[in-house]
């Protein structure tokens, strides 16, 4: 029996066609399971990451408050013993918006309070601790040189003897602070301080160091303080500590 050569190529088309979309349609079913099997496992690993953050950001205040607590003791009553990180670390989101730090506070838990800290001789220079509560803490005798501490609370908090050249209290809540014999030298206050501040910064004093020309003054571009800095006294050196860290006079002793 003769063949048609016609329908032999034609049969060979189809077959060749079905081959075709068979491979087609297996790899896209391979392509489905695992795309499904991908949002499987990155939902696993979301899920796995969401129920385990928690532990995490406990394990990590918890490192953070060991290293305050032994800043804090008496063995290393001085110098900084990784502090800065750790204060950072517990105040990180102290700075953002209401609502913001509100969310966040449900997941990270990085604004928690520093009230009633005490830090004395320590060495926090560039400390970033914007719109951290640190209400009643104790920094006297402390080095917070160059630290931004924008919009952070301050009220009754012990800063005598201590540093904030060239620090940024911008919107800081100095109400009931001592900043007695402090270094104020080329710190940034808001322009509208209001009196109970301007009385303690006038027990504030400003460190003339030996290559300067001049001193210092605070930074600011309101004439009102500009003028009000020249009546803030020049400090008698940089070793001003005294033996008392909680008391702050009113006169020098």
């Amino acid at each position: 029996m003769e063949t048609n050569g016609t329908d032999g190529r034609a049969a060979t088309v189809v077959v060749a066609s079905d081959w075709k979309s068979k491979v087609v349609k297996s790899w896209m079913h391979l392509y489905k399971m695992l795309t499904k099997l991908g949002v499987f496992a990155a939902a696993g690993t979301i899920i796995g990451f969401w129920y385990s953050f928690p532990e995490k950001a406990a394990d990590r205040h918890l490192n953070a408050w060991q290293v305050v607590r032994e800043a804090m003791s008496e063995h290393h009553a001085a110098g900084n013993v990784g502090q800065v990180n750790a204060i950072q670390t517990l105040t990180r989101d102290c700075d953002r918006p209401w609502l913001l730090r509100t969310l966040l506070g449900h997941f990270f838990q990085d604004c928690l309070s520093m009230k009633s800290i005490r830090l004395t001789g320590m060495d926090l220079r560039d400390l970033q601790a914007s719109g951290a509560d640190f209400g009643d803490a104790n920094f006297s005798c402390s080095n917070l040189g160059r630290a931004k501490l924008i919009g952070t609370k301050f009220p009754n908090a012990k800063i005598k003897w201590a540093s904030l050249r060239e620090a940024d209290l911008t919107k800081a809540e100095l109400t009931g602070a001592c900043l007695f014999d402090t270094d104020v030298a080329g710190a940034k206050f808001s322009d509208d301080l209001d009196q109970d501040v301007l009385k303690q910064l006038k027990q504030a004093c400003i460190w003339k160091q030996e290559w300067e020309k001049e001193r210092t003054e605070l930074n600011t571009t309101s004439q009102k303080l500009a003028e009000f800095s020249k009546q803030i006294p020049s400090c008698k050196g940089s070793d001003r500590c005294g033996v008392d860290p909680w008391n702050c006079p009113t006169s020098p002793p």
